[in-house]
Order: structure tokens, then C-alpha cells, then sequence
């Protein structure tokens, strides 16, 4: 059978949306994310997938399809929420204090005597009775992993290999009580002990949780007659196999990925573009400048450097589950979210809390029937009812406009202090995610701005901007010694050893190595001081002998990106509608703003409008997936190619 399909699904913490395409026409689908085995709503999203395209099962689907790829929020979520496997630490003596830094009980720290010098030569090496003792008595205090982070081992990880092959002759692999170790310089090679054993100990803590779930995610894809591997996007702009996917790699990758697709649709533009994706839980944001997604040299993961690049994006606890709060001096909304379940008190699922989403159906910019599709239908007495707990004397449909208000205005400040030295002045806003096109006119003016755009696949961003990922691997290599000349970086043994791996890897996974192509990340070191390091980037050969480093410049990490483009599909022009699509929706009463009367309000059907449609505001479009406000003053419009923009 020909394969005609991609698809692309982004698991988030509320909803899990799929992109699929033949190449000239896509389908969306979304459906309620299953936070106890994300495995199951990712199946679930391929099946509605399937439904949508019109197959007769997800087995039809997946025999016809040449790439699947997965954004999963299970490594975030875990980090965040302080889960996953409870760590021992193996330190170098003296070093396992400094390292600690809450990710590791004090009692699971156990240290060991061995040395290495400054010039990378090991003066001592670890004492196998030392190194028993003291893994036996952090598995006895209940650790069940251990990570082992020795001094100077991104130069000589020699006595790291050492330890590992101790543990490995006292719990060997092949009994029940092996115990999982993980090297600091498998994770990282940067030189800075601290941020190299930070790194691996955030991948150890999420890496058995994540294996098991992506292991029953390819298990599932297979027993249904998927063929090929399970692609997992990456956070650094790239996907590949589970086998070749660390912890790390897959942090806010479902972030990284709307800002991928933001750029490759902005990048030519000369203003700034703010994409902001409004999920059910969080609001991700980025400033999108160029064709290539802004990087922060030294990344962190809540709030600790791990010492490698990561995209410039963060994300806000607002969303439309964020639960609204009522305290003596004022209304607070999020970062509390009503999640899945029990969801908004609309949802009739047992929740009594207002959220954000409660709030909109009182306003008017839902229809009880028709939300998320008509596939969940909506309680507005219920609703009612929650606004009415929370503040009994407040008039239940102003308090609902101060509960939407509160949510734009904390966007809006978020955008404007992350701004720096951007300038906002004529940026326009990507309205995004399900409920990016309902908040964005008045984000937008709040902030000054009078341009939104949104595309047909907004809804399922994250999901889009999976569908423009190539396989990409990843190699680390601390430059420290490796001297330039004339402002030119040598790339000697070091550099032929990430490409030889890249090949081998490449060629272990399927794909022809010649098809490989290479980019080098250089991290500088900052030239005064107080400065932050600095990043560059250059194609490289594999036969290439130099690069050029910026003036002044020297370097101390390298990373070799090796890339395998993958079939690369014309952008669809095509969206194929809903057979639910409605076509002639009327009127709805809206309150637009606090203080306000209710006005009469067209509703429209996003399908049934025809190309180089202008709608003058106040007038709400709806789609299958999501509901698009136009306010008083601002103007809607529609090109031929599904494209939409919001005036004022």
C-alpha cells in the first residue's frame, strides 16, 4: 500500500492535538489528554486522526504512514512536580555538598576517594571496596538509581567507567538487582562539574518513567500495524528514535516545537512576531526574530543551569483550567489548574472551582453545544453556580469578565518584562493553541499592539511545528586545551570522533550516512566580565579542517548536530473540514468587557466563510477546535489560503 501520511502529536497537560497530512491536504484533531498513562490519549489522538481523515481504523492510518513523531510533556511535568526515581549520588570527595542542590536526599550522597589532575591524567582511581560500601549503603537507605559524578571526567572519563564497571561486577544486569547508573559525562561534557552532574541527575530522575511510557507508546503504534520507529521530538530542534533519546532531550519539547513551526511560517518577516500558545493549563511564549528560534547559551531547568543551549521560551500557569481564587484583597488566576479532571465546573465532572474556560461560557464566546466539536457539552448553570460560590455578592457575569481580564493582563505584563531590549512597537501577536485566538485581541491591546494572526492549524500548533522536524542528533565535546589559531578552531581528533559516532549512529537507525549533514555549536566564553557566554553556529564538512571563531572569541563547548532531512512535504493549502462543520450559527449574547451591557453578537462558522471574508467586530468565528473573539473595533480577516488576521 503507498504511504501517503505524516502525523504529528503534541501531548499536553489538558488536551493532546495530532497534524496530519498527505501533503496537499491536512486534518486536526484533539482530544482529552489521560494523565495516567499518557500512552493511551496518544493512541486515542491517532485513532480520531484516523476518523477524521476518514479511514476505517487507526490500523488503516498507521500502515499508510511514513513518519510519526511525538512531542510528549511527561519529562516537564515530572521535573516540575519534583517526580521520578529516587537517586544516590556518587560524588569525588567534597563535591557531592556543592552538587546536591535539593535533587538529592543529603542521606543518598555518599563520597569516594579518587583523582584527577588538572591536565585530564588520572592520579588516582576508585577503590572497588570503597565503592561497594558505599552504593550498598545508598541502596539500603532506599535509593533506586544511582548517578556516579567524579571530578575533571568531561577531560578523563576513565574513573567514571571504573565505577560503573565495579557496580556492574557486584549487580550485574542480568539479576533482578541491577541497579540503573548513570555516568555525569554520558549525559554532559561540560567541564564545570556542577552543571555536568546537574544534567545527569535531572536525566535520571525522569529516565525510567519516560522509557516505559515511550517504550508503550512504539508497543502500541506496533501491535497496530505501525512498521517504522517512533520518532520523539526533541527539545534542541530535532526528533529521533527512543533508543536515541536522553531524559533531557524531550524538556518543554512540545514548546520547542511551536516556536520551530512560529519561525519556519515568520522568519522573513522584519518585525518581531510573539508566539503565545494558550493551552488548557499553561500559556507558552516566545519571540520569534529570524528563521532561526532564539537560544539562551546556558539553559536552566526550573531555575537550575544544566550548561546547554535550550530555546528561548517560557511558559506562564495560565490556561483555560486555571482556577480562579478569591482572596481578601483582590482575584488571582492560575497557576492552579483544573486539569483533565475534574476540568472546569461546566464540565459536570464533579468540579465546583471556576476556571477561565467557566468564565468564557457565562460571557457568551462559547456555545454549550458545540465546544471542542460538540464532542463535551457545556453547563452554563453550573457554571453560574461556581462564580456564585466564589464571590456571592458579585454580579456572576462581571465577576466572569474579571476572571478573563485577569488572565490577558498577566500575559501581557509576562511579554512585556521578558521583552528586554526588543521593541514591541508594531510586533504582532501568533495566536495559538485552543485558546490563543480567544484571548489575543485583547492581549494585543493591552499591550499597545494592533496585529494578530492565526492559522487553520493553530489550534494544533504544537503538532504543525512537529511536522517541520528532521531527525537530529546530538554530540557534546569540551574544548578546553584545544587551542585557536589566527581566530581559527582547529577540528582535529576530537571533531572526526562526533562524526564517527554520528555515522554509526545514522547507519544503527537506518539512514544512509552520506545523507547526513553537519552543523557546529560553539559556546564562547564571555569576553568581560559579568557577561554571559555567547553561541554561534556554522555548517560544517566532514572533511573540514578549521572554522572560524567570531573576533576575540574563544571556545569552550562544541555540539555536532548531525541532520537527516526527512521526506520534506509542501505546506498543505488545503485544510479538510469537520462533516459537523456548522454552516449558519446566528447570534449570541456577549459581555465583552466588565461594566459593560451584553451586546448581540454574530457568531460565524470558520468553514462556511468564503476567501477574502472581512467581519467588522464585535463578531466571534468558530472552528472545530476553537473560538476566535473579535472585539469591538478590531476587524477579522480571512485569505484565500485559510491565513487569518485580527485589525484594529
Amino acid at each position: 500500500m503507498a504511504l501517503t501520511y505524516t502525523a504529528d502529536i503534541d501531548t499536553g497537560s489538558t488536551f493532546t492535538d495530532g497534524y496530519f497530512t498527505d501533503g496537499q491536504r491536512y486534518w486536526l484533531a484533539k482530544v482529552e489528554t489521560t494523565p495516567h498513562d499518557f500512552t493511551v490519549g496518544f493512541l486515542a489522538c491517532l485513532a480520531e486522526g484516523a476518523k477524521q481523515i476518514g479511514l476505517a481504523d487507526v490500523g488503516a492510518l498507521l500502515r499508510q504512514c511514513e513518519v510519526i513523531r511525538f512531542c510528549t510533556t511527561l519529562t516537564t511535568n515530572a521535573l516540575v512536580q519534583g517526580q521520578g526515581t529516587r537517586l544516590g549520588l556518587l560524588a569525588s570527595r567534597g563535591l557531592g555538598a556543592e552538587i546536591a542542590d535539593g535533587l538529592v536526599e543529603p542521606q543518598l550522597i555518599a563520597e569516594i576517594d579518587e583523582e584527577v589532575d588538572a591536565a585530564g591524567v588520572v592520579v588516582s582511581k576508585p577503590r572497588p571496596g570503597q565503592v561497594v560500601e558505599a552504593a550498598r549503603g545508598l541502596l539500603g537507605r532506599g535509593a533506586r538509581a544511582l548517578v556516579v559524578a567524579l571530578r575533571g571526567s568531561a577531560r578523563a572519563p576513565e574513573s567514571e567507567r571504573e565505577v560503573e564497571r565495579i557496580l556492574d561486577a557486584e549487580y550485574p544486569p542480568h539479576l533482578l538487582g541491577c541497579v540503573p547508573v548513570t555516568l555525569s559525562h554520558q549525559v554532559s561534557r561540560r567541564p564545570e562539574d556542577k552543571l555536568r552532574a546537574t544534567a545527569a541527575l535531572l536525566d535520571a530522575r525522569v529516565r525510567a518513567l519516560l522509557a516505559r511510557s515511550l517504550r508503550e507508546a512504539e508497543d502500541g503504534l506496533r501491535e497496530r500495524g505501525f512498521p517504522r520507529p517512533l520518532l520523539i521530538v526533541h527539545a534542541d530542534g530535532g526528533c529521533g528514535r527512543v533508543a536515541k533519546t536522553r531524559a533531557l532531550d524531550t524538556y518543554a519539547s512540545g514548546p520547542a516545537a511551536v516556536v520551530h513551526g512560529a519561525a519556519k511560517l515568520c522568519g522573513g518577516r522584519r518585525e518581531t512576531s510573539i508566539a503565545m500558545d494558550i493551552g488548557g493549563t499553561t500559556t507558552d511564549l516566545a519571540f520569534v526574530t529570524g528563521p532561526v528560534p532564539r537560544v539562551l547559551p546556558l539553559g536552566e531547568i526550573g531555575g537550575r543551569p544544566i550548561g546547554q543551549p535550550l530555546l528561548e521560551t517560557w511558559s506562564l500557569g495560565l490556561g483555560g483550567g486555571s482556577l480562579a481564587r478569591m482572596t481578601p484583597s483582590k482575584l488571582t488566576v492560575g497557576p492552579e489548574s483544573a486539569g483533565v479532571l475534574p476540568g472546569p465546573a461546566c464540565f459536570d465532572l464533579g468540579a465546583t472551582d471556576v476556571t477561565v474556560t467557566d468564565a468564557c461560557l457565562v460571557l457568551g464566546y462559547f456555545a454549550a453545544d458545540r465546544f471542542c466539536g460538540g464532542r463535551r457539552r457545556l453547563s452554563v448553570g453550573l457554571a453560574l453556580r461556581a462564580l456564585r460560590q466564589l464571590a456571592p455578592a458579585s454580579e456572576p457575569s462581571h465577576l466572569a469578565a474579571e476572571i478573563k481580564d485577569a488572565l490577558e493582563a498577566k500575559v501581557a505584563a509576562a511579554i512585556r518584562a521578558r521583552a528586554g531590549n526588543l521593541d514591541l512597537q508594531g510586533a504582532r501577536i501568533l495566536a495559538l493553541g485552543g485558546g490563543g485566538g480567544l484571548h489575543a485581541a485583547a492581549i494585543a491591546a493591552k499591550l499597545g499592539l494592533r496585529e494578530v494572526d492565526l492559522y487553520p492549524w493553530s489550534p494544533a500548533f504544537g503538532a504543525f511545528g512537529a511536522s517541520m522536524l528532521d531527525v537530529v542528533h546530538v554530540y557534546q565535546a569540551c574544548l578546553e586545551g584545544q587551542g585557536a589559531v589566527d581566530g581559527r578552531l582547529p577540528l582535529g581528533a576530537w571533531f572526526r570522533d562526533l562524526v564517527a559516532a554520528a555515522r554509526r549512529d545514522a547507519e544503527d537507525e537506518g539512514f544512509a550516512a552520506a545523507g547526513l549533514t553537519y552543523e557546529i555549536v560553539l559556546e564562547h566564553a564571555p569576553t568581560e566580565a559579568g557577561a554571559t557566554a555567547a553561541i554561534s553556529r556554522q555548517v560544517v564538512s566532514v572533511d573540514q579542517e578549521f572554522v572560524t571563531l567570531p573576533d576575540g572569541a574563544s571556545a569552550r563547548m562544541a555540539w555536532l548536530r548531525a541532520r537527516f532531512a526527512l521526506a520534506r512535504r509542501a505546506e498543505p493549502a488545503t485544510l479538510v473540514p469537520s462533516a459537523a462543520a456548522a454552516q449558519s450559527l446566528g447570534t449570541r449574547q456577549v459581555l465583552w468587557a466588565a461594566g459593560q451591557d451584553e451586546q448581540t453578537t454574530a457568531v460565524h462558522g470558520l468553514e462556511a466563510l468564503a476567501p477574502d471574508a472581512r467581519l467588522p467586530g464585535p463578531c466571534l468565528v468558530e472552528s472545530q477546535f476553537a473560538t476566535l473573539a473579535v472585539p469591538p473595533g478590531w476587524t477579522f480577516l480571512l485569505e484565500p489560503n485559510g491565513w487569518m488576521h485580527l485589525q484594529a
